[in-house]
């Protein structure tokens, strides 16, 4: 794996990819994204932190940076402290290359909470 290679060097590397999930967190100032290129099932985990991450307010904090937005990310790869993956990318630039907006829909009204059972 290239990972492997890349996790031991300072090299700036680009992923390009789809948005798979995003979380928030630090009041909005840490950012998970989990990132697709669609080569295989897995994914990479990048991390994005206002302050080091260039456009993160304007493109990773964007109501249009939802699951299924393709994106370019540059950082570096480096071993992943968790037990989930073994990598994970240490984003400092961000682009939103297309971006979703997220539906608004309503709930449902007037659902009856009772569940029909066949052969009752």
């Amino acid at each position: 794996r290239k990972a492997d290679t890349l996790a031991n060097t300072k090299a700036l590397v680009t992923l390009k990819g789809w948005i798979r999930t995003r979380r928030l967190q630090g009041r909005g100032n840490l950012t998970f994204l989990s990132l697709s290129d669609g080569s295989c099932v897995d994914t990479i985990q990048i991390i994005c932190e206002r302050g080091s991450c260039v456009n993160y307010a304007s493109e990773v904090l964007s109501p249009l940076s939802n699951t299924g937005a393709s994106v370019a990310v540059q950082g570096q790869i480096v071993p992943s402290p968790g037990g989930s993956q073994a990598f994970e990318m240490h984003a400092r630039s961000f682009s939103l290359l297309g971006g979703i907006s997220q539906p608004q829909i309503p709930p449902k009204t007037g659902v009856s909470k009772a569940l029909p059972v066949d052969g009752a």
